[in-house]
């Protein structure tokens, strides 16, 4: 992440989503029931790449959920 910008980011309770200048998705803070996207580690650092979801457009963070689409519209 360290090589891409960060146009975009949210943040929900105890975790922040953020979308790289490639569109990929990054998490990292608290993953309580994988709000942040990563599985079943209780908490991620540094921030993580969720590779199972990419070319995204749009997401937002809830305080227990979070949720994007990508320009494919799924």
């Amino acid at each position: 992440m360290a090589d891409n910008t960060t146009p975009s980011l949210c943040c929900g309770l105890y975790f922040t989503l953020c979308i790289d200048s490639e569109n990929n998705l990054w998490a990292f803070g608290s993953n309580d029931n994988g709000k942040a996207g990563c599985g079943d580690e209780p908490v991620v650092f540094p921030p993580k790449q969720i590779t199972s979801l990419t070319n995204i457009k749009q997401f937002e963070c809830g305080n227990s959920h979070s949720i994007c689409c990508d320009y494919d519209g799924n």
